[in-house]
């Protein structure tokens, strides 16, 4: 088999690995990928969330009669961690497959 095929099934088999994110002012988890799922499945919804995050980018640079406010900013900080853990969760998932990551 191929290597491009083998880690096109790994990326099949493979299930993500738990990782919190967005920490509080306890430093406690707030949020979480939860373990157990498909990575192909979870890399496919973050590739499309990271599609709209460059989009409204773009968007906002575009518009110079429209700065960016705290709430914008924010939102697109958010979004970025959330896609940041999901990643994070593909990777362990595929370290422990024994996939490349």
């Amino acid at each position: 088999m191929n290597s491009t095929h083998q880690a096109a099934s790994q990326v099949q088999q493979a299930t993500t690995k738990e990782v919190g994110f967005l920490l509080g002012k306890t430093s406690s988890c707030m949020l979480k990928v939860v373990g157990g799922l498909p990575v192909a499945e979870v890399m496919e919804r973050y590739e499309d969330s990271l599609d709209g995050i460059c989009a409204l980018i773009k968007r906002i640079a575009r518009d110079r009669d429209h700065e960016m406010d705290e709430a914008e900013a924010a939102a697109i900080a958010l979004i970025t961690e959330v896609v940041s853990a999901m990643h994070s969760a593909c990777v362990r998932g595929m370290t422990a497959a024994g996939g490349e990551a």
